[in-house]
């Protein structure tokens, strides 16, 4: 699990988004992606290169939403103080 994180954000810092997003285009998609699977490291880099905090998918919900209904304490607590 540990080298799949190194290997996201080593992605990310590359110019490479989670959920298949190109630069230039939405990234939240990722964001939410990142958000439920408790990676805060990959959620603090979306944000730094963009990403939209209250960004709502087709249901209303936003990263903080979903990171909240998956138990990631963490990533709520991080979102929030944003």
């Amino acid at each position: 699990a540990q080298r799949k994180e190194r290997l996201d954000v080593r992605l990310v810092e590359e110019g490479f988004f989670p959920a298949g997003k190109e630069p230039g285009r939405q990234l939240w998609p990722g964001l939410f992606l990142q958000a439920a699977k408790g990676q805060k490291k990959i959620v603090e880099l979306l944000l730094a290169r963009g990403a939209a905090i209250d960004a709502e998918n087709s249901h209303g919900a936003t990263a903080l939403w979903l990171a909240a209904e998956d138990g990631r304490g963490d990533i709520v607590e991080f979102l929030l103080a944003k």
